[in-house]
């Protein structure tokens, strides 16, 4: 499954990108592959975390805040 198909079944949830297995710590969308744009890499491991929250966003265009969202869940990827 590549991240593409990735967002369009989970599109309720908060995804997060990692570069190296989940068990290793690292900070998401770091140590990705180079040369490979994110919705195209593979998703080699996945968890997903069922807990509802509200995400909030800003608009960096606007400098406003946006409608918050309801999410489902977290989800954390690593992808090859």
């Amino acid at each position: 499954m590549t991240v593409k198909e990735l967002k369009k079944i989970y599109k309720d949830y908060s995804i997060e990108i990692y570069g190296r297995p989940l068990k290793e710590m690292t900070i998401p969308y770091t140590l990705l592959p180079k040369g490979k744009p994110i919705e195209e890499c593979i998703v080699e491991e996945l968890e997903i975390e069922e807990k509802e929250h509200i995400e909030n966003r800003f608009s960096l265009s606007t400098g406003k805040w946006k409608k918050p969202i309801n999410k489902k869940g977290y989800i954390r990827a690593y992808v090859k």
